[in-house]
Order: C-alpha cells, then structure tokens, then sequence
C-alpha cells in the first residue's frame, strides 16, 4: 500500500485539454456502445495526440450512426484510409491504430435553466487559463471537440512528422 500527495494536482473541472487546432493522432481502443436515449448505435473514439508539444494527450470523440452523419462517417473512414462504402456499424475496430489529422475545438458548456447544455465554440486565439478560471466562477466546463467533420488524411498518407500543432 502507498500513500499519494495530490496537493498540487488540477481540480477535477480544471480544463486540461489542448488549444484548438488540427493534431497528428492515431485512434485507440474505438468502441462500440448503444446510446442509452436513442438507442442508436455509437462509435466512442481516442485520439491520441502522437506527436507536438501536446504529444500523450487524448482527445475524447464519440460519432453517432443517424440518416444524418453519413458526411462524419465518410470523412472519419477516408482519413483513415479505409473504404466509405462499406462501414460496418458493427465492428468500430478497422479503427484501431489508424493515423489521421483531427481538427480540435474547444467547447464552453452550461446548464441552463432548463437542466440542457447550452455550448459556444471558444475562439482559437483565447487565452485558455482565462476562459477556465471564468468557467469555473460561472460553473461551466470547457472540453475538447472534434469539429464537425473535422477528419483528414495528409497528402502523403501518413501523420504530420513535423513535431508540432499544424
């Protein structure tokens, strides 16, 4: 048994994600789930930032199968380099280890008075140690998204090796 000091550690609301950007990343452990409110079918996915400054971190996503994702869905396989004829809503793990570019956002969210999200998309230039101390005063949470779509493969068909935020 050990005893651990998390004295100087983050507060659980502290934002600890990356500044928005397009990251080299390679997907990890993608898995299928059903939605517990619409019971459709759900791709959870982990971009691993593999190279950069931010290099290590994950950026959480998670695509829906509806009649209107296919776009998502066609621009996730193309950057993966896989066939968007044939995905399988079954099996999310051709996913597995697939390079790609991901473009990140950051999100600003607040529950309203109706007990629903309300989200506003931070400006990339924003100084993020601000926006957080305002969220959390203004009990909001800030969080990494993947912009709609924001899915792509390098000309060359491999991740960025420049070693930084493209």
């Amino acid at each position: 048994m050990a005893i651990h000091d998390y004295t100087d550690e983050k507060n659980v609301n502290d934002f600890n994600g990356v500044p928005a950007g397009t990251y080299s990343c390679m997907i990890q452990s993608p898995v299928r789930r059903i939605a517990k409110d619409s019971n459709n079918i759900v791709f959870d996915l982990h971009h691993l930032i593999i190279d950069g400054p931010f290099e290590g971190k994950t950026i959480e996503d998670s695509v829906t199968f509806t009649p209107n994702t296919g776009p998502i869905f066609k621009a996730l396989y193309a950057a993966c380099g896989l066939p968007v004829n044939s995905v399988d809503d079954g099996d999310a793990s051709p996913l597995e280890g697939r390079p790609l570019l991901v473009d990140v956002i950051v999100q600003w969210s607040k529950k309203n008075e109706h007990g629903k999200w309300d989200t506003v998309n931070i400006p990339s230039d924003a100084d993020l140690d601000v926006v957080n101390e305002t969220a959390l005063k203004e009990g909001a949470r800030l969080r990494n998204i993947v912009s709609y779509g924001g899915y792509h493969l390098p000309a060359d068909g491999t991740p960025s090796a420049e070693g930084t935020q493209l």
